[in-house]
């Protein structure tokens, strides 16, 4: 009986260790493992099995601030990246004082069910629905004051069905049909009421020349690091950007990279970029983001 009761302590023992087991990540801007004193933010890694890597990873600035908390099935804390995760359950993110931001929900790296975005004054900014990493069916984005502002209606991640936006004072702004993406017939209004000139739901931001051009830019301004062609490392550094509705360009972030001297020269070459024709939604001048991918190849 004691040999059984000592086998069964063992056992609890080690269910609750693996179920405590806490790992703490120190991250450049480039989420590269670095050491403390060069970190811009961190990661706590929560296993709740710490031999599947099922658990809690969740994101701070370097000032405490929490970012974002994700459930994961497999978290690996040797890993720098994320690339190898795989998101399974709730996606939350936070304002820097510690408000909501947004709810999303993941099965198997995929956005699946209903995901909600937040006003830093804590009401709800918009509520949309996924199935399979796809909108489907109601989206809809509200004024801080409570009132509807935009009205979709998806199928697959096309537009379908109706589509209605309106003004802050709720009078409708527009009433457009879509067939699976194809605008089929739409209407415009002036806050009067009067239908006027119809004008694009989406018109997206243009960089002169195209993407042409910035490849062309790109392949004449590029500088592979001497560095880097020596160890043989190649591949894509991927940079994530806001095109500002003024035009200007903010928030730019590597999501990814092979290495860290990539990053710097994709960087440097990325803001040598002209500027950008800002895009509109609704007619009305908006921030848009993007993602860029740079490619270092060694042949």
């Amino acid at each position: 009986m004691k040999y059984l009761i000592y086998l069964i302590f063992i056992f609890n023992s080690i269910s609750i260790f693996s179920q405590q087991k806490i790992d703490t990540l120190y991250l450049s801007d480039s989420n590269k493992l670095v050491d403390k004193i060069d970190a811009v933010k961190y990661e706590i890694h929560a296993y709740k099995d710490s031999i599947s890597g099922c658990g809690i990873v969740k994101l701070y600035s370097i000032e405490h601030h929490l970012i974002s908390e994700t459930e994961y099935i497999n978290i690996k804390s040797i890993q720098s990246s994320h690339k190898f995760f795989t998101k399974n359950g709730f996606n939350r993110g936070y304002f820097d004082d510690g408000n909501i931001k947004y709810v999303y929900h993941y099965k198997l790296n995929k956005l699946d069910s209903i995901g909600k975005t937040y006003y830093n004054s804590g009401k709800t900014r918009s509520i949309f629905n996924y199935y399979d990493n796809k909108l489907n069916g109601s989206s809809k984005t509200f004024f801080e004051n409570g009132q509807l502002q935009f009205d979709e209606n998806y199928k697959d991640g096309n537009l379908h069905g109706d589509l209605k936006t309106y003004f802050e004072n709720g009078t409708l702004k527009r009433y457009d049909v879509y067939d699976e993406g194809e605008l089929i017939s739409g209407h415009f209004y002036n806050e009067e009421g009067n239908e006027i000139e119809y004008v694009n739901y989406i018109i997206n931001p243009e960089y002169e020349g195209g993407y042409s051009e910035i490849s062309r830019f790109l392949s004449i301004n590029l500088k592979y690091p001497r560095n880097m062609i020596s160890m043989g490392i190649e591949g894509k550094v991927y940079i994530s950007f806001t095109v500002k509705k003024n035009g200007d360009v903010d928030d730019v972030r590597i999501l990814r990279s092979p290495h860290e001297e990539l990053s710097k020269e994709a960087l440097r070459i990325f803001n040598n970029l002209k500027a950008w024709k800002p895009g509109k939604k609704d007619g009305e001048f908006q921030d848009f983001k993007f993602s860029l991918p740079i490619s270092f190849d060694l042949e």
